[in-house]
C-alpha cells in the first residue's frame, strides 16, 4: 500500500507537469536539447522552473530520492527474493530514465543548467547518498539493509545527471548497468541465504561463508 500511495503521488506529479509543458513545447517527440518553445517560455521562466522541480521529484519517486525514498525499505522485506532483486535492479532505473528524458529531451539541460532547480536536485541526491549508506549501516535486516543500499546508490546516478556534464552523464549511465547486475546477484544472495538457513538478520550469519561458500563468495565478488 505504501508503494502504490507513493508511485501514484509521484506519477501524478509527473503526469501534471507533462500536461503542463504541452502548451510550451515545439512537438510531443523527445529532441536532445529539449523541446521549449523558448517564444512561449518567456516570461514563464521561473513557473517553468518549477514545473521540472515538481517532475523531477515526481520521477524521483520511483528511482527512491530523498524525500520519497520511504517505499523501497518497506517494500523489498516483504517481496521474494527474485522480485526484490528486479525491483532494485531494473525498476528504480525507470525513474532514472524518466528523469533523464524530462531534463535532456524535454525541458533541456542547458534551461535548468545554473538554476535553483539544480542546485537543490543536487543536494537532494547527496542528502539520499548519506542518509541511505548511514540507514544502511544501522539496519539490521538483511534485505533491508540492500534496500537501503539501493536508495543510495541510485541517488548516486541521480547525482551524475543533476550535474549536467558529458563525462558526469556517462559515469551514471554506466553505473545504471553495473548497480543492475550488482544488486541483482546480492537481492538472489540473500534470498538464498533465507531459503537455505532461515536467517533473515545480518548479526545471524556469523560463519555463514562456511556454510554457503560459493553463495558467499558472490556477494563478496559483487
Amino acid at each position: 500500500l505504501k508503494y502504490l500511495f507513493f508511485s501514484f503521488c509521484g506519477a501524478y506529479m509527473a503526469l501534471f507537469g507533462l500536461f503542463f509543458l504541452s502548451k510550451y513545447t515545439t512537438t510531443w517527440s523527445f529532441v536532445p536539447g529539449g523541446v521549449l518553445d523558448m517564444a512561449a517560455v518567456q516570461g514563464h521562466e521561473n513557473l517553468i522552473l518549477v514545473v521540472a522541480f515538481f517532475m523531477i521529484m515526481g520521477f524521483g519517486v520511483k528511482a527512491g530520492m530523498f524525500p520519497l525514498h520511504a517505499w523501497l525499505p518497506a517494500a523489498h522485506p516483504v517481496a521474494p527474493a527474485p522480485a526484490s532483486a528486479a525491483l532494485s535492479s531494473i525498476i528504480v532505473k525507470s525513474g532514472v530514465l524518466a528523469i533523464i528524458r524530462v531534463v535532456y529531451f524535454m525541458i533541456g539541460a542547458d534551461f535548468l543548467k545554473g538554476s535553483w532547480v539544480q542546485y537543490v536536485w543536487m543536494s537532494l541526491a547527496l542528502l539520499t547518498v548519506f542518509i541511505g549508506s548511514m540507514l544502511a549501516y544501522k539496519e539490521s535486516v538483511l534485505k533491508k539493509r540492500l534496500a537501503y543500499s539501493t536508495v543510495s546508490q541510485v541517488s548516486y546516478i541521480l547525482f551524475g545527471l543533476a550535474l549536467m556534464n558529458p563525462i558526469a552523464m556517462t559515469g551514471a549511465l554506466l553505473h545504471v548497468v553495473f548497480h543492475a547486475f550488482i544488486k541483482s546477484t546480492l537481492f538472489l544472495v540473500a534470498g538464498a541465504i533465507i531459503y537455505q538457513t532461515g536467517r533473515t538478520k545480518v548479526e545471524q550469519l556469523s560463519g555463514i561463508g562456511k556454510e554457503m561458500p560459493v553463495t558467499i563468495w558472490c556477494f563478496t565478488i559483487v
